[in-house]
């Protein structure tokens, strides 16, 4: 998974604009240098780059990517920090809260395997009590935070807009409150009365379109225009909701810009695809959730659009369905990252919802009501 490297990252900034400058190759020497990379490790790791990105482009720039690169070369200094190990700890831990997936397990690893802090992040995940509290990231695990979903409800700023190289970001600032409600919203999330969020603002920056309110009942509801939540539980919210939020999880977790609005590329089963984020569509039926993406293989095949499907068991983590009989062997891997998302929409997304709004809850149990997901709550152990 090279694509998911610190490295790999600082060769989409040199080669921003579609080019790559003299200042931007001497950064490029620096940055192999302070991850101690081998010639032929870093060789490997720009022929795959070139291939799955260099030839794609379809314009010539002059190497203005130097000036983001120099921030993220300084910004390497961090695995000298005496802090280092405590941080990579912490931020094992909160992705083990945050659910921690086969997918998120091998992002997590890669990345931190080049900057040496792969056995402390190790430890954050497997004796996540052991950890401290994820609560400021140094600029070089930003990129990494957001592929995991860790600032689905913080403010989370990428390297691109940062322009000190010791830029701190904060994992638990709320974007700011919209001026105005759409007379058409409706209630697309609720929180009983009997848990209160302890966060002071309410508003999801990765959910922009919802508007937090108090009802009068002592709830707290998200209104959106997308569907009406169905049904009383502590946590009732609509599909849509769910398919806003794995569009926000795909854009954060591409392994390479793209030109095209609303399209993402990701590394799958060794080949690099693209994915509308659109096309996320989550169907619930009986006690059946099934999760659609358009996506693009190129070549004769072009646009498909695969599902996989979990069915609910009465407890919190649905039994996610094998993939169709017959199904050719090239397509398990696409099938998979399916399955890996469909847990991480139903099971991890709440997870970090009540993490993020300071809810001392988990989730016990799944119903379905409607075209909407019904959970029922049970205080968190510390």
């Amino acid at each position: 998974m090279e694509e998911n490297t610190p490295f790999w990252y600082g060769l989409t900034l040199a080669w921003a604009d579609g080019g790559l400058s003299r200042h931007g190759m001497r950064l490029l020497d620096s940055m192999q240098r302070a991850l101690t990379l081998s010639d032929s490790e870093r060789g490997e790791i720009e022929q795959h780059f070139e291939k799955e990105y260099v030839t794609q482009l379809t314009r010539s720039g002059f190497g203005r990517g130097d000036k983001k690169l120099a921030t993220w070369v300084g910004a390497l200094g961090f695995v000298d920090d005496p802090a280092a190990h405590d941080v990579s700890r912490a931020l094992g831990r909160a992705t083990t809260e945050a659910g921690l997936t086969r997918l998120g397990w091998q992002l997590g690893s890669h990345w931190m395997q080049q900057l040496g802090l792969d056995e402390p992040f190790a430890e954050g995940c497997w004796a996540a009590a052991e950890a401290g509290e994820l609560e400021r990231l140094p600029e070089v695990l930003v990129p990494l935070a957001e592929k995991l979903g860790l600032f689905s409800l913080g403010q989370a700023e990428s390297t691109d807009s940062v322009e000190p190289e010791d830029s701190q970001i904060s994992v638990s600032e709320q974007a700011d409150v919209p001026e105005e409600i759409d007379d058409d919203s409706t209630v697309a999330m609720r929180l009983s009365s009997d848990w209160t969020p302890g966060t002071p603002s309410l508003q999801l920056r990765w959910l922009r379109n919802l508007i937090a309110l108090r009802a009068e009942d002592g709830s707290t509801e998200w209104l959106g225009g997308g569907g009406e939540a169905e049904g009383e539980a502590d946590l009732t919210l609509h599909s849509t909701v769910v398919e806003d939020w794995l569009a926000a999880v795909l854009e954060a977790g591409q392994s390479e810009p793209t030109a095209e609005r609303g399209v993402v590329l990701w590394p799958i089963g060794g080949t690099v695809i693209g994915i509308d984020t659109s096309s996320g569509r989550l169907t619930v039926e009986s006690d059946r959730i099934i999760l659609s993406l358009q996506v693009d293989l190129g070549g004769d095949i072009g646009l498909v659009q695969p599902w996989a499907a979990a069915t609910l068991n009465g407890s919190h983590l649905p039994v996610v369905e094998n993939a169709p009989s017959g199904l050719d062997g090239g397509w398990l891997p696409l099938h998979d990252f399916l399955c890996e998302l469909l847990v991480q929409a139903v099971v991890g997304f709440p997870r970090q919802l009540m993490i993020g709004l300071a809810v001392p809850a988990e989730v016990k149990s799944l119903t379905i009501s409607g075209s909407s997901l019904l959970y029922t709550l049970k205080p968190r152990i510390p």
